[in-house]
C-alpha cells in the first residue's frame, strides 16, 4: 500500500513559535519516513512562520490563513492532504521517534483499517508525567461514547473517511471539536487501537483546556448535542445517547468549577448531571467534584 505518501500530519497553529519548533524537530525524528508534514497557521500574527521555513525538508508545506479555530484548520488541512492516512499533532506536542513506524506496523497487520489510534501520555514541561493515556479496553466504538478519551494526537484516519466527514467548523466548539467528530465517525467507522504510548501532549498553562469560562462551556455543550442532532445517521444509531453525552459534559463543567474555586450554581449543576445520568455520580471526576467541593467549603470559612 505504501507506494506514494503514506501519512499526511496536520498541524493546527496559532501564536505558537516557541513552542512548535519542538513538535517539528518531533515529527522529523521519526523513524519511518515516508510522510509530509502540513502547518495550518489559524491566523497567527508571531514568527511561526519563520520558524517553519528555517527547517530545510521539502516534506513541510506551510499554509497561513484567517483565524477560524482549529476544526476548520484541520479541516483545510485535510483538503491539502496527499497521503493515504490523515494523522494530528498539536502544535505543542511531540511524538516519540517510534510513533509514525508504529502505527505503520499496525495499520499493516490490520489490513489498512479506516480509524485507528494508539496511547499518549501527558507531561509537563519539566517532563514530569500527569497522565498516560493506554487504558483504551473493549469495543472502542462504544468507549468514545463514555468521553473524549482520544484526543487528535494518535488517531489515523483513512484519506477517504476525512473527504466524507469533516471536523465542525463552529468554532465555539472547541476544545470538544474533536469529540463531536469522533462520535459522528463511530456510526460510520469500526475503530481500531492500539494502548501502546507513542506521542506526549505537553501540559502548560496556555493549553486551551487550562482556560476555564463557565459561559462558554454551557454554549459548548449546547453546540455539541446540536451538532449531533443535526446528523442522521448518529440519531438513527445512538440518538439515545444524547443524554449521557449531556451528562459527561455537565460533569465536566462541574469538574472545572471546583478546580477553579467556584461552588456558584453547583449543586444545580450537580442534580442536572444525575438526572441526565446517575453513573456520573460515582465515577472518578463525580468523586473529585465532592472533594474539591468540600475544600473549597472549608477555605471560605
Amino acid at each position: 500500500m505504501p507506494e506514494s505518501i503514506l501519512f499526511s500530519i496536520i498541524v493546527p497553529t496559532y501564536n505558537r513559535e516557541i513552542l512548535i519548533q519542538r513538535t517539528i524537530e518531533s515529527v522529523l525524528k521519526q523513524t519511518y519516513r515516508n510522510f509530509e508534514l502540513i502547518i495550518v497557521d489559524d491566523g497567527g500574527n508571531d514568527n511561526t512562520e519563520y520558524v517553519v521555513a528555517n527547517f530545510d525538508d521539502k516534506r513541510i508545506k506551510y499554509l497561513h490563513k484567517v483565524n477560524e479555530e482549529r476544526g476548520v484548520a484541520r479541516n483545510v488541512g485535510m483538503e491539502m492532504a496527499k497521503g493515504q492516512y490523515v494523522t494530528f499533532v498539536d502544535s505543542d506536542d511531540i511524538f516519540y521517534p517510534d510513533h509514525l513506524q508504529h502505527a505503520f506496523n499496525k495499520l499493516q497487520k490490520l489490513n489498512y483499517p479506516d480509524f485507528y489510534r494508539q496511547g499518549y501520555e501527558v507531561r509537563d514541561i519539566n517532563g514530569k508525567l500527569f497522565f498516560a493515556n493506554n487504558s483504551l479496553s473493549g469495543d472502542a466504538n462504544e468507549f468514545i461514547l463514555k468521553g473524549n478519551y482520544f484526543s487528535c494526537i494518535g488517531v489515523f484516519l483513512k484519506k477517504k473517511v476525512t473527504d466524507k466527514v469533516r471536523f465542525n467548523p463552529e468554532r465555539m466548539l472547541c476544545p470538544s471539536e474533536d469529540w463531536d467528530y469522533w462520535l459522528r465517525l463511530s456510526v460510520r467507522y469500526k475503530f481500531y487501537y492500539d494502548n501502546r504510548i507513542t506521542a506526549c501532549m505537553l501540559q502548560h498553562d496556555e493549553r486551551s483546556l487550562n482556560n476555564f469560562n463557565e459561559s462558554k462551556s454551557r454554549l459548548t455543550i449546547a453546540l455539541i448535542i446540536k451538532s449531533l442532532r443535526n446528523d442522521k445517521e448518529f440519531m438513527a444509531k445512538r440518538g439515545q445517547y444524547l443524554d449521557q453525552i449531556r451528562a459527561q459534559m455537565y460533569s465536566l463543567l462541574c469538574l472545572n468549577k471546583v478546580l477553579h474555586g467556584s461552588n456558584k450554581g453547583l449543586r444545580r449543576d450537580l442534580q442536572k448531571t444525575i438526572k441526565l445520568s446517575k453513573k456520573e455520580l460515582f465515577k472518578r471526576r463525580g468523586l473529585a467534584i465532592l472533594k474539591y467541593y468540600i475544600l473549597n467549603l472549608n477555605k471560605g470559612k
